[in-house]
């Protein structure tokens, strides 16, 4: 995607005839170079590797063991979580009954570099990362409801086979962008694919409640006008009770 961290002159001098490098201009998001990469790819199967994340030695001949097992359409991997102050282990899935409308409601639960996907699959659907501006920061999040949504076969597996990498630099820790984006992406769906809410409008109030009090929590972990992101928070409680009772049980039980 137009780097210019000399990561062509690195791959260029590895004498490898499997690896083929194409680079593109600038596009300002991982959507397109991610559409290209699948476009040129030659294997049924892809796998996605983002320049700040690392896979485990092991972890493709883990993934090949199970694709040859089971019928599956996708499948995502558990992967170490790398702050700079500590590591844990960050845990996808589970797949659930419904599971677009489980996405859609409670969240993103997989990792773009820790996912493999069948490329049929993705022909056969006519699927691709959404390119736009409005869902930088989204759009793996918006396939993977897509992918949903068209009944495929999903597999979490317990191996920790990657580690995602949080640093300031990172797209998705740009929050307002983030949020901004999220809210793009939700509304869209809503308003455009679900059809399990008749009520667009109740649902789409639901979620900017939410995005308001992610938007608020963040606010008060940057210790940005802390007395002023609490009130907010409260009056936010005091005037949705039943949904703010809901959302912190989720977000912090």
């Amino acid at each position: 995607d137009g780097s210019t961290d000399n990561s062509l002159i690195i791959l260029k001098k590895i004498k490898d005839k499997r690896i083929r490098i194409f680079k593109i201009k600038r596009s300002g998001g991982p959507a397109k170079p991610r559409n290209y990469g699948i476009k040129k790819s030659k294997s049924n199967w892809i796998c996605f590797l983002d320049s700040d994340d690392l896979w485990e030695n092991n972890k493709l001949s883990i993934i090949t063991k199970q694709i040859k097992k089971k019928k599956i359409d996708i499948l995502c991997h558990n992967e170490y979580l790398s702050s700079p102050n500590k590591i844990s282990i960050s845990k996808y899935g589970p797949f659930k009954k419904n599971f677009y409308k489980n996405l859609l409601i409670n969240g993103n639960c997989l990792s773009t570099s820790a996912v493999t996907i069948s490329k049929n699959f993705f022909k056969k659907n006519n699927l691709k990362f959404n390119e736009s501006k409005k869902f930088v920061s989204v759009e793996d999040y918006d396939l993977w409801m897509l992918i949903a949504n068209k009944n495929a076969n999903f597999l979490f597996i317990d191996d920790v086979l990657g580690t995602y990498i949080i640093h300031d630099k990172g797209i998705s820790q740009n929050n307002k962008k983030h949020l901004n984006n999220l809210k793009n992406l939700l509304k869209y769906h809503i308003y455009h694919i679900q059809n399990f809410e008749y009520n667009k409008k109740f649902l789409w109030l639901y979620f900017q409640k939410k995005i308001d009090l992610l938007s608020l929590f963040d606010n008060f972990k940057k210790n940005k006008s802390i007395t002023k992101t609490v009130m907010s928070i409260l009056n936010l409680c005091l005037l949705n009770p039943s949904f703010s009772i809901k959302f912190l049980i989720r977000k912090f039980f």
